[in-house]
């Protein structure tokens, strides 16, 4: 589906943007949550169904 898109839109499906002072600070400190491959893998299947 993302190659498709990338096609159709001839570059990435979907707006990049640079993080906040904000968010950036709490990626520093840690404070951001860690989610396995799986669990996106299994969250996207979800989502599909």
């Amino acid at each position: 589906m993302f190659l498709v898109q990338s096609v159709l839109e001839r570059g990435l499906p979907f707006e990049m943007k640079i993080p906040n002072d904000e968010t950036m600070n709490e990626i520093r400190e840690g404070k951001t949550e860690k989610v396995s491959f799986d669990e996106l893998q299994k969250e996207a299947k979800k989502c599909l169904a």
